[in-house]
């Protein structure tokens, strides 16, 4: 292993290791500390290094609850400036969130509702299409912590793989 490719595990490992420890407990100090009901999120997120690119992937709903939805009455949610939210056209003005997967949520989280669960979830997801949902950065908190250092730890193994291929 190379010391780009040294480097780059690092971060990738790093980067994983704060975004699951922020699916935990949210960095964001918000209402509900613990972001991650399932844990389906949790266990999802990994990266993958193929020669000199880097990705990284997790459930598709974690876009969402990273960038945070507007919804269709556009009010810019508490704190957050509306360039923060993921530019997904309308977002969900015309259409709500799976209602079966807020059911999902509603058994994890054991939220107390009057009348059935279907109303429940129905009530909750109307109200992500009105409002939105708030980012909670739960993966671009992590990444940004460590880019700066990482930029400049590539920048040093790029230089040190040069010459020690130079040297050879």
């Amino acid at each position: 292993m190379d010391n780009v490719e040294k480097v780059m595990d690092k971060f990738g490992r790093d980067v994983k290791r704060t975004a699951r420890k922020h699916l935990q407990s949210s960095p964001r100090r918000m209402k509900h500390k613990r972001i991650n009901a399932s844990r389906k999120l949790y266990n999802s997120v990994d990266f993958k290094i193929n020669g000199d690119d880097m990705s990284f992937w997790f459930q598709d709903y974690g876009v969402d609850m990273d960038r945070g939805v507007m919804g269709n009455q556009r009010k810019i949610l508490r704190f957050w400036n509306k360039s923060m939210f993921l530019p997904r056209g309308k977002g969900y003005s015309n259409r709500m969130p799976p209602v079966r997967s807020i059911k999902a949520w509603i058994n994890y989280k054991s939220i107390s509702y009057s009348g059935s669960i279907d109303s429940a979830a129905f009530a909750i997801s109307k109200s992500i299409q009105q409002r939105g949902k708030q980012p909670t950065l739960w993966f671009t908190d992590a990444f940004e912590q460590y880019w700066d250092k990482f930029d400049d730890d590539m920048a040093e193994a790029f230089g040190k793989d040069i010459e020690d291929k130079l040297e050879n």
